[in-house]
């Protein structure tokens, strides 16, 4: 047999913490071969991302240390490599998607210019070659007008767009490893499928190995050869996806098979009293051209949607990456201008100032879908977490203010010891529980939930839904859950809100909605996510 592509023997990773070293990967090995994908599955915090970034040697050292093994890339000990071989290995013959787009793109540049920084590195191609080849990749990658987001910038992408920007750069130079972390993440169930299609596609033509890291079983039976799966460092399970997913040995590998969303969200009352009234909503936002940047037209990302949530009731807007899913939460919560009614307990905030938002904002919370991007890295989580006692007012002595927030991550399933810790010390399921412990903490009466599952694996987005479901029984709490995981909105959510383009396609109570959709959208969206007949995500797709 031929030499693997890449070869981890023994791999340790030990991060230097506050009265010693904390061993976060314990002496791991696998093989890759060229072609091969290999997924490597477990909890977040189990150490998949750290072996993988310990590859490319992307750790922060020298906080991050190896107390043993050897990591050979087609017969090369990278570990052992100096930083300048290193630099022309990354991006031309080992790539990466990081889980985290918004973080991972430079946000002074255009798109262009960040994917077009790659090939002028490695390939040394003139500007308008640059350009053709950014054309053709956020193509293959599903950006839909792609001339038209040429000049955008990282945050005029929503967050499933980012991450194709992010696949379309790591693809670039037609690696002979790509390592995807978490790389599907972001992305709605049709657009996941179109992905996940191109990335096997590509393999097939490059012969490109796949390092795949992910939490989401699904994915894994799909795209994977084979599969580890790893716990507290440990790769306790290995082989043949089929066998591993037919057949598992380890009582952990069973726990993640079987860990999924279950139980129903709490019964449809019509007649409970509405909290937030939405009426007509529009988002606009104007297309400048020319030297006088004249308005030419408008991107239309919410255009006329009304809603109801009612006390105690949750509303799921579900819908692709770009549907406007986001934007009408910022909207209701009067983060960004928009145009029509927007009502709490029949107040209407439209025209209010910043001053005037400040007292509703203590019952209207937001739980942001990048928990890194949304948490302070310079503050620690009791101030994460107590920051908006001080923004509403209350000014807790010392130690009432630790038990409000220990009570807060006691509510999300995270150690209250933990609340003098920073965001960075934490795995991205961690942070997103911080913030929806952040929310908490004023005791709201509405949250805007945008994709707060989506960072989560399997094991713990059951958690976290039984968690927000238990939470708004003892506290008559409303949800606007955007999610673009119909499993989860289907466990939570009363009624079913389904977007595209910026208007409402199709709504009513989640039952029938699940059950009996009336439109090809809907069916679209519910046989991608349940794995029905595969010809209606094609139709989608085209």
């Amino acid at each position: 047999m031929s030499a693997p592509l890449l070869s981890v023997r023994d791999l340790s990773v030990a991060f230097q913490v506050e009265g010693g070293k904390s061993l976060a990967v314990d002496r791991v090995s696998f093989e890759l071969a060229k072609g091969e994908t290999l997924a490597l599955v477990g909890e977040s915090g189990s150490g998949k991302s750290v072996s993988a970034l310990s590859i490319v040697r992307l750790l922060p050292y020298p906080a991050a240390s190896h107390p043993s093994g050897e990591i050979l890339f087609d017969g090369r000990d990278l570990l052992k490599a100096p930083e300048s071989e290193l630099r022309k290995v990354r991006g031309a013959d080992i790539s990466m998607v990081f889980q985290e787009p918004m973080t991972s793109l430079n946000p002074l540049h255009t798109i262009e210019r960040q994917i077009g920084e790659i090939l002028k590195v490695h390939r040394g191609w003139s500007n308008a070659k640059c350009r053709a080849r950014t054309l053709e990749l956020l193509a293959q990658v599903g950006i839909p007008e792609p001339e038209s987001r040429l000049d955008s910038f990282p945050h005029q992408l929503s967050g499933g767009q980012r991450q194709r920007v992010m696949i379309a750069m790591a693809l670039a130079n037609e690696p002979d490893l790509l390592i995807a972390d978490e790389p599907t993440t972001a992305l709605d169930v049709t657009v996941e499928a179109q992905i996940l299609a191109l990335l096997k596609e590509l393999q097939a033509r490059l012969g490109m190995a796949m390092l795949f890291i992910t939490h989401d079983l699904g994915v894994v039976r799909k795209i994977s050869d084979r599969v580890c799966v790893m716990t507290q460092g440990k790769i306790v399970e290995q082989g043949e996806t089929a066998r591993v997913f037919s057949a598992p040995e380890h009582a952990y590998t069973k726990k993640l098979l079987a860990a999924e969303p279950k139980g129903a969200p709490p019964p449809a009352d019509a007649s409970a009293k509405p909290l937030v009234e939405v009426d007509d909503l529009k988002v606009w936002f104007p297309i400048k051209r020319g030297f006088l940047r004249r308005t030419v037209g408008h991107v239309k990302a919410v255009d006329g949607v009304s809603v109801v949530v009612r006390e105690g009731q949750t509303v799921g807007v579900v819908g692709e990456s770009g549907s406007g899913k986001t934007t009408l939460g910022l909207a209701i919560l009067r983060l960004i201008s928009s145009e029509g009614r927007v009502a709490y307990l029949g107040q209407d905030l439209a025209g209010l100032g910043f001053s005037a938002m400040r007292p509703f904002r203590k019952d209207m919370q937001i739980v942001f879908q990048d928990p890194y991007g949304s948490l302070s890295p310079r503050m620690s989580v009791l101030d994460i977490v107590a920051e908006g006692l001080g923004v509403q007012g209350r000014k807790p002595k010392p130690a009432e203010k630790r038990e409000i927030v220990a009570r807060a991550l006691a509510d999300v399933g995270l150690d209250p010891a933990a609340m003098d810790r920073y965001p960075h010390e934490f795995s991205g399921g961690q942070r997103q529980r911080i913030a929806i412990a952040r929310a908490l903490a004023l005791d709201p009466a509405f949250i805007v939930l945008d994709e707060p599952t989506s960072a989560l694996d399997k094991s713990v987005q059951a958690q976290i839904v039984d968690l927000l479901r238990d939470v708004q029984a003892r506290r008559k709490l409303s949800f606007l859950f955007i999610s673009h995981d119909l499993r989860v909105v289907r466990a939570l959510a009363n009624e079913v809100v389904v977007m595209r383009h910026g208007k409402v396609v199709e709504a009513g109570p989640a039952a029938e909605l699940m059950t009996a959709p009336k439109t090809d959208y809907t069916r679209a969206l519910l046989a991608a996510a349940f794995d029905l007949e595969a010809r209606a995500v094609q139709a989608v797709a085209q």
